[in-house]
C-alpha cells in the first residue's frame, strides 16, 4: 500500500521525495483540494475508474540528484499490436471528420506503445537519467497502488506564484532544435494561439489584471516551442 513521488525542479540540482505509507486519497474532483496539501495526480477526465489522488507524505526528504552512467543499449521489442494500430486509424478518422466539419479547431489524439526489454530496469535509475538528460524540464516519478508507475518530464508550468501574482504559460508547436534558429510554420503558429487563447479566456473568469508576454521560441531538450507567458 505504499506510494510515494520523487520530483526534481527545472535546474535544481536536488530532488524532493515523498512517503506515504498508505494509499493516497480518492477526489472526484479539483474543488475538493481546497484547504489541503500534498501531492496531486489528476487526469484530463477524472471518473470513478480513474479518479484524481492526493499523495499526502508521511516522510518528506531532499535528496541530492546523483550522475548515473548511462543505461546500456538494451534490445527492445515493440509490441505493438495490429489491433491497437486499426484503433488508432479508427479514431484518427474520427477526429479528421470533427475537424472537417469545424466542429473542433484543435485535437490531440495520442496512442500507447508497450515495449520490452532485456534486463530489470529499476524505475528510480530511469528518474536518474531523465533529471541528467533533461535539465531544464520538471521530472517526476511516482507510484501508487490505484495509478502505477508513472515517470514525466515536461516543460510546462501549470500554476506558479505566490500572494496576488501567478504565473502561467500556453506552450504548443514543435520542432527540432537548431542552432541556427527555427522559422515557425503557419500551421504551429495556429496551434499555439488555440492555446494561448483558451488559457487567457480561463484567466479572465478570475483574474484582475493578465499580463501576456509572447509568443517566443523556448528550448526542451533537442526541440523547441512557443510559448506565451501570463
Amino acid at each position: 500500500m505504499r506510494s510515494f513521488a520523487v520530483y526534481r525542479l527545472p535546474f535544481a540540482e536536488e530532488c524532493t521525495m515523498l512517503v506515504q505509507h498508505s494509499a493516497p486519497s480518492e477526489l472526484s474532483s479539483l474543488t475538493e483540494l481546497d484547504g489541503k496539501e500534498g501531492f496531486v495526480i489528476a487526469p484530463f477526465s477524472p471518473s470513478a475508474d480513474c479518479p484524481i489522488l492526493l499523495l499526502q507524505p508521511d516522510e518528506v526528504r531532499t535528496i541530492p540528484v546523483k550522475e548515473v552512467q548511462s543505461l546500456a543499449k538494451e534490445k527492445r521489442e515493440a509490441s505493438e499490436k495490429e489491433a491497437d494500430r486499426a484503433k488508432y486509424h479508427r479514431d484518427f478518422a474520427a477526429f479528421h471528420k470533427e475537424l472537417a466539419n469545424n466542429k473542433f479547431a484543435k485535437i490531440v489524439l495520442s496512442r500507447c506503445v508497450q515495449e520490452q526489454i532485456s534486463h530489470d530496469l529499476q524505475p528510480e535509475e530511469v528518474f536518474w537519467q531523465a533529471c541528467k538528460k533533461y535539465p531544464r524540464q520538471f521530472v517526476a516519478l511516482f507510484s501508487t497502488p490505484q495509478s502505477g508507475i508513472w515517470l514525466m518530464a515536461t516543460p510546462e508550468i501549470l500554476l506558479d506564484g505566490d500572494g496576488s501574482e501567478w504565473r502561467t504559460m500556453a506552450l504548443a508547436g514543435t520542432m527540432p532544435y537548431n542552432e541556427n534558429g527555427v522559422e515557425w510554420s503557419a500551421k504551429n503558429k495556429a496551434e499555439q494561439q488555440y492555446v494561448s487563447l483558451y488559457i487567457k479566456r480561463c484567466l479572465e473568469r478570475c483574474a484582475d489584471e493578465i499580463k501576456e508576454e509572447g509568443a517566443y521560441t523556448t528550448q526542451a531538450a533537442d526541440l523547441v516551442h512557443l510559448r506565451t507567458d501570463f
